[in-house]
């Protein structure tokens, strides 16, 4: 478009000349120095231009990697230097080196070279321009497409196979793009190369500036449809601000062909456009880099923690920890579950977004691919780091460094390449992590014992130093774990005029114990109440006073008799409403055969677990029926099915002492059975503790649903108790 000859004028010449020239190489004229016109010295130092700011910027590289002891790969890093500058300034190199051909007719002299009017076409002058760019032609622009070309052919080749040395030294070309499109590189040198050939195949071929302008706007139009169809840079940014630029210069290629040769026609309006589309091009460079630089410098960052953590063995733990954080603060956590858009930039959103990395340290993290490179941007880029281990989490000795090129398969390093993470800078990362202060948290403790450590760690976050505490919080008082005393969730009693609601679940897995608690917290949250939770026989007066009864399927339930003993002991007391929830896809719902064995002793027989001998407290008002449930529970829901047998046929021999309280001695494997066939009768909800915060809002919305009902339910029923002597 530079070299059209078109009536440009006004703002729209000024504003087409400041947006052509943003990556031109013409301000290397020498004729500013020695005040004297050297055309072909200057032809010789555009098309060198390359040569000469690659020399500077490796010469710049070496004196500051001396300086601080810098331990790189140079070779890597003197490639991917010089290769970022010959990508950079190829169009403009094409387009000096084609213009020595392009000559305008004078009708009152000799032809001259477009570029250099004071040099004729085809004389000894022009030689030597011809000259210069066919050495340019063939030492620069045709090895750097052919090394180009074989680099992009070879990538895929050299992943499969685990080399990655292609990887670092053509991080230009490959690594601005997404995984799948790494291609794009060539793609766009080509389209840089056609734009560059389109004057003088117009010129060649005689077509004039019309089917040139054409040639033009058919190769913009062409990539803007691969803009949108492949979405290929890495950034989403990046493919909005490129589209819009893409479309400005095909607006502004259409709009300018009205000033070629325009006549006695009014071009006012022509200008007018050019000028609002010139300016937005403009604009359109700017902006990128102005936010660039304003993300760079800007101290706010979107997410006070980034919670680093292995999907299976920490993922429910990862949900917890986000739900005790913002019971104390407000500010945003990043859970990758909640952002699955923003997977591909989630490195960036690591070094760029994140006031502090919260490394959740389970037994998979330091071998799940995502963590590495998590960790290592954050390290490599001085965020700070916060290492947070649990009870099952081992830590790496030498051999686990030392093996550490085999725990990723060939196309996770192919991921961590592209993003410049290395397995060296993993080693270092990880070593780092594992010297700092830790904050540990006992996954299977109370939540009073988690809440001080995360209220350890949301102070640990707003330190804008970056540097890390000196000492991890201690728990102590009520929080503190003594040896061989276990922790339990701090529970109120019984509530008297509220409604009793149990999330039941064993305590085994420590998993599990999560992940009720999660369901407890989102359900009294929806509710409006609070609802209680019971994983242990220790919490059987819970249990037998329940009005509704949550009970997460877990396989564990099908080995414990305490699970069935706790069911028996709740349909003496308030013949509860049941809402069953899966938490996996995956649970083994048991066949037919499974009830007969637990009714003829074959299975959870009293002698395979200890039998539950429990002081259970009487409801304070005996034969008197509940208080009404809150307004919110009233209206129209249906109901469902709770435990079919009367309270007398699966009852344990309950009496009640003189004292007020009852003792529950003896359960048949009877009514054991029965009591698993009234759990299982029920159709369970599913529960996703590791899936988006929408998808678990929508499956608590149903259970909720289902909750309200059983609640109305009871309402409606009278629940009258008996005493009896002792």
């Amino acid at each position: 478009l530079v070299t059209v000859d078109a009536d440009w004028i006004g703002p729209a010449a000024a504003l087409r000349t400041l947006s052509a020239s943003a990556e031109s190489l013409d301000v290397m004229d020498p004729s500013c120095i020695i005040n004297k016109d050297l055309p072909l010295l200057k032809h010789t130092l555009l098309v060198a231009a390359p040569w000469v700011i690659a020399a500077a910027v490796w010469a710049l590289w070496w004196v500051v990697r001396q300086a601080v002891q810098l331990e790189v790969e140079s070779t890597a890093v003197q490639t991917n230097a010089v290769g970022t500058v010959g990508f950079i300034f190829f169009l403009q190199i094409c387009r000096h080196v084609v213009q020595v051909f392009l000559c305008s007719p004078n009708p009152r002299g000799p032809t001259t070279i477009i570029r250099y009017p004071a040099v004729r076409c085809w004389t000894a002058d022009h030689t030597g321009f011809i000259v210069v760019s066919i050495l340019a032609l063939v030492t620069t622009v045709v090895p750097f497409l052919v090394l180009s070309v074989m680099a992009t052919w070879r990538h895929r080749i050299c992943v499969a196979q685990g080399q990655f040395d292609d990887t670092r030294r053509y991080r230009f070309l490959l690594a601005r793009w997404s995984a799948n499109r790494y291609y794009f590189g060539v793609v766009l040198l080509f389209r840089q190369l056609l734009f560059a050939l389109a004057p003088f195949l117009a010129d060649l071929l005689d077509m004039g500036v019309v089917p040139q302008l054409i040639f033009i706007a058919i190769i913009l139009l062409a990539w803007s449809f691969a803009l949108l169809r492949h979405q290929p840079w890495r950034l989403d940014s990046a493919n909005v601000v490129e589209l819009a630029m893409t479309l400005g210069f095909l607006a502004m290629t259409v709009i300018g062909a009205a000033l070629i040769q325009p006549g006695e026609r009014d071009t006012s309006l022509v200008h007018v456009l050019l000028v609002l589309i010139v300016g937005f091009l403009t604009l359109a460079q700017a902006i990128p880099i102005l936010v660039a630089v304003q993300q760079r410098f800007h101290k706010g960052k979107r997410f006070l923690m980034f919670l680093c953590h292995h999907k299976g063995g920490g993922g429910a733990l990862a949900r917890w920890m986000e739900i005790l954080i913002h019971r104390k603060v407000p500010d945003r956590v990043f859970l990758d579950s909640d952002f699955l858009e923003d997977l591909e930039k989630i490195f960036d959103i690591v070094k760029q977004d994140t006031r502090s990395v919260v490394v959740l340290l389970t037994q998979q993290t330091f071998l799940r691919m995502w963590c590495a490179g998590e960790i290592s941007t954050a390290v490599f880029h001085e965020v700070p780091v916060v290492p947070v281990p649990t009870e099952d989490f081992t830590t790496p000795d030498e051999s686990f460094f030392s093996s550490l090129d085999s725990v990723w398969s060939v196309s996770a390093m192919a991921s961590l390449e592209a993003s410049g993470i290395t397995l060296e800078k993993i080693e270092k990362a990880y070593r780092k992590v594992m010297a700092l202060p830790q904050f540990p948290l006992p996954q299977g403790g109370s939540v009073q014992q988690q809440e001080v450590v995360v209220a350890a760690l949301i102070s640990q976050a707003k330190i804008r130093t970056g540097r890390m505490a000196a000492t991890p919080p201690r728990l102590t008082g009520s929080a503190s774990l003594m040896p061989g005393k276990r922790a339990v969730d701090r529970v109120r009693p019984v509530a008297m005029g509220g409604e009793e609601v149990v999330v039941l679940g064993m305590r085994a897995e420590r998993t599990q114990i999560t992940i009720q608690r999660i369901l407890q917290d989102m359900l009294s949250r929806r509710l409006g109440f609070e609802i209680l939770i019971a994983y242990e026989e220790d919490h059987v007066s819970l249990v037998a006073f329940a009005r509704v009864l949550v009970i997460l399927l877990s396989s564990e339930i099908l080995t414990t008799r305490t699970f069935g003993v706790l069911v028996a002991v709740a349909a003496n007391y308030r013949h509860p409403d049941l809402v069953t929830v899966t938490t996996s896809s995956d649970f083994p719902f048991p066949a037919p055969e499974f009830f007969e064995q637990i009714a003829s002793g074959a299975l959870l027989c009293e002698s395979q677990s200890s039998p539950i001998l429990h002081d259970v407290p009487m409801p304070p008002a005996v034969g008197k029926r509940r208080p009404p449930p809150s307004p919110r529970l009233r209206g129209r829901s249906r109901g469902n099915d709770g435990l079919d047998a009367s309270p007398e046929d699966l009852s344990p021999e309950c009496v009640r002492r003189s004292t007020g309280q009852v003792i529950c001695t003896d359960i048949s494997q009877e009514q054991l059975a029965s009591a698993y066939r009234a759990v299982f009768r029920i159709l369970a909800l599913p529960f996703s503790a590791l899936a988006s915060k929408v998808k678990m809002e929508l499956e608590v919305a149903e259970i909720a649903q289902r909750l309200v009902s059983g609640l109305q339910k009871q309402e409606s029923t009278p629940n009258v108790l008996v005493e009896s002597e002792y």
